[in-house]
């Protein structure tokens, strides 16, 4: 007769090969990349009781639970420079998914309609319309997107006016590369970002 401990470690076995299989056949299925994270818990298949009398192996079912993917927040891109929108899709790419760009505020509208955005990434001065202006057109808007300006403007009467159409991000060109995608984050955390340079000349006003 096979000792309990020994079919209890071969359940154990059994029940672990399984679980790695229908893990990576799950991976497989949903398209899993190494972009998304996936936390995993264990529960243990197989516990022990111990009695004066005999060891005997009480098979309880393995759980295995992964959290589904999420997809990247989209984002639409506006400014007049195709060098400024070149370099900051590259920068956007590794965590959100651009969805647009735009060289004219007055495409602005039908854009965000077509592509639904979570967040604006959004030149000061563009031709057709004032970006401050198209941000004040879309406080009024159901569903719009967090907007983050980005701008050459430095000066803190530009981002007093900007920051008070609804905006919460005010990054300086000159700070792209370091600031863009923490005021993204803090624009999706509904908290406001401004790039230093800026934020210490608003304190000094």
């Amino acid at each position: 007769m096979e000792h309990p401990g020994t079919a209890a470690r071969r359940a154990n076995e059994e029940a672990s090969r399984t679980n790695a299989v229908a893990c990576s056949s799950w991976r497989a299925a949903a398209g899993v990349t190494h972009r998304l994270r996936i936390r995993a818990w264990w529960l243990p298949p197989v516990s022990f009781e111990s009695s004066s009398d005999s060891l005997r192996a009480r098979i309880v079912p393995a759980t295995f639970i992964v959290s589904a993917p999420t997809e990247p927040s989209r984002v639409l891109l506006v400014d007049d420079h195709p060098a400024v929108l070149r370099q900051v899709a590259q920068l956007l790419s590794g965590e959100f998914r651009v969805v647009g760009h735009l060289a004219d505020g007055r495409e602005l509208m039908p854009a965000i309609r077509d592509h639904q955005p979570a967040l604006l990434v959004l030149d000061i001065s563009l031709p057709g319309a004032s970006g401050i202006d198209l941000a004040r057109q879309l406080a009024d808007t159901p569903a719009a997107p967090k907007i983050v300006f980005l701008t050459v403007h430095e000066d803190p009467d530009y981002a007093r006016e900007a920051l008070e159409t609804g905006a919460l991000g005010y990054v300086v060109k000159s700070r792209l590369a370091s600031d863009l995608i923490p005021a993204l984050h803090a624009a999706l955390e509904g908290k406001r970002f401004v790039s230093s340079t800026v934020s210490i000349l608003l304190s000094q006003g």
